[in-house]
């Protein structure tokens, strides 16, 4: 078991940072909690808990909404944030739609650096 015994509380509109040792299990416990497991190479890999999103037990149905930068993630060195927003956007999503750029530019106090390289 990589992970045991874990409880924990993300408040809404709050940032939380992950921190640990490398090899700490960071990566593992993120992709758990965003229901990432059947993604990794290692098809063997299982989640047992429960998991919820306020007060509603955690679905297949969240993955939609629920994301994280990976260390494998790359982002264009030449884009703006926005562009980063909306091609994200478009990738996990499979839409495109600038209210919802704008709204997490806001969300996340962006505006002046939005269109910045």
């Amino acid at each position: 078991k990589i992970l045991n015994g874990l409880t924990g509380v993300a408040i809404p509109n709050r940032a939380l940072a992950v921190m640990g040792a490398s090899g700490a299990g960071k990566t593992s416990f993120l992709n758990a909690v965003s229901d990432r497991l059947a993604l990794k190479d290692n098809k063997n890999l299982s989640f047992s808990g429960t998991r919820i999103i306020g007060d509603t037990e955690y679905s297949s149905e969240f993955r939609k909404i629920v994301a994280f930068v990976t260390q494998e993630d790359i982002l264009e060195s030449t884009s703006t944030p926005a562009e980063e927003l909306s091609f994200s956007l478009g990738v996990r999503r499979e839409i495109k739609d600038a209210s919802l750029v704008d709204k997490t530019i806001q969300e996340m106090q962006l505006e002046k650096c939005r269109d910045t390289v």
